[in-house]
């Protein structure tokens, strides 16, 4: 009787890779994941629904917007600037950064700015929309801390500076139970990784929040172990 606040990725949504042109059940499947995962606002005065199977879950100085990646996605390489999470998506998620005077964690199935050839990125396959995310994202002067998954390892990326006008990061938590693949994340070149394990494994975020301090401890385990463990934020 545990809550969980999810959202999807391809293979929740439909087909390998796919998006809302090559899969036609898409109602279908957002009606599936809500009877899997309930998640309505109606019992649950902490949260709000957005666009698709999109979620907003407020506590305290923290607030996570979930990101609705497959029902709006358009084919990788799209010029489009909303080919990643549509428009009306990206309106509800920016409103909501902006509504928020503490952290908001931002988190999308597929990795936000690793940018690899064989995987799937926000910054691979839609760049426009990135970027114009990120320019949305700092006319809030708000901060946020991204998280994502799918690529069968899980590692911190320091995200510089110069990217939000903060330093922040993206921690991909990926995966409990998928397959682990022989010398990843080694082989799989990401300049601002920062901390990386590719056997099985989940991460949990200690937040530490109030005044003026805004800490987390994130921390990767295996059965039996601790695979990493990092402070960031300050």
């Amino acid at each position: 009787m545990i809550p969980i606040i999810a959202v999807w990725d391809d293979h929740d949504f439909g087909l390998n890779n796919s998006n809302s042109e090559n899969y036609p059940y898409i109602k279908e499947s957002q009606k599936n994941f809500l009877t899997y995962f309930p998640m309505n606002p109606k019992y649950c005065s902490y949260l709000q629904r957005g666009p698709g199977v999109s979620t907003c879950f407020s506590f305290r100085e923290q607030q996570i917007v979930l990101l609705d990646d497959r029902s709006f996605r358009l084919p990788s390489g799209s010029k489009d600037p909303h080919a990643h999470w549509g428009a009306s998506q990206e309106e509800w998620c920016i409103q909501k950064v902006r509504e928020q005077r503490g952290t908001t964690w931002l988190m999308n199935g597929s990795q936000f700015f690793p940018h690899v050839m064989w995987k799937e990125s926000v910054a691979g396959d839609h760049p426009e929309q990135l970027k114009g995310f990120v320019k949305n994202i700092q006319s809030t002067g708000r901060k946020v801390i991204f998280a994502s998954g799918d690529v069968h390892y899980s590692e911190i990326s320091r995200i510089e500076r110069e990217i939000l006008g903060f330093e922040t990061y993206e921690i991909t938590s990926s995966s409990i139970h998928s397959k682990s693949v022989p010398g990843f994340p080694h082989l799989v070149p990401n300049p601002r990784r920062v901390a990386s394990v590719g056997k099985r494994n989940y991460i949990l975020v200690d937040c530490n929040i109030g005044g003026n301090s805004n800490r987390f401890k994130v921390t990767s385990f295996s059965p039996g172990r601790t695979n990493f463990q990092m402070q960031i934020g300050g």
